[in-house]
């Protein structure tokens, strides 16, 4: 609590503006809500400017690196419907929970990391906020 009110403080202080997703945006048949109506809209975004499809809502399964220094991604609710593809990027922020069921074997990750995935968790938090004269 008190490092999120330092940041907003430090904010205020140096009149740095903040930004809000907020409603929904989609068209009345397909409203988009959440956290989906921010991936769903820079998915729409990079489709529009030209950028490659962006695939949502499949889990993925496992990660390897490649001699071409390509890292392949295998992905698919069951496996029979898995796909594997390749990519010269990847960007990876899911939940450590999410992070913990993926092969990632086939990556050159340094035990430390592997360590720190294993071992690092998520707890309940109590943020409560008091206010003195």
């Amino acid at each position: 609590m008190m490092i999120d009110y330092s940041d907003f403080a430090a904010a205020k202080a140096e009149d740095v503006p903040w930004y809000r997703v907020q409603g929904n945006t989609g068209d009345s048949d397909n409203p988009l809500t959440g956290m989906s109506a921010l991936t769903d809209t820079m998915r729409q975004y990079i489709i529009d400017n030209g950028g490659p499809d962006v695939t949502l809502g499949s889990p993925v399964v496992q990660m390897s690196e490649n001699p071409d220094e390509t890292i392949t991604v295998t992905y698919g609710s069951t496996v029979a419907q898995q796909k594997s593809v390749n990519y010269k990027h990847v960007i990876c922020t899911t939940a450590l929970g999410c992070l913990q069921r993926m092969d990632l074997s086939g990556l050159s990750l340094s035990d430390e990391v592997l360590t720190g995935i294993r071992t690092l968790s998520y707890d309940r938090a109590t943020k409560v906020a008091i206010k003195c004269n």
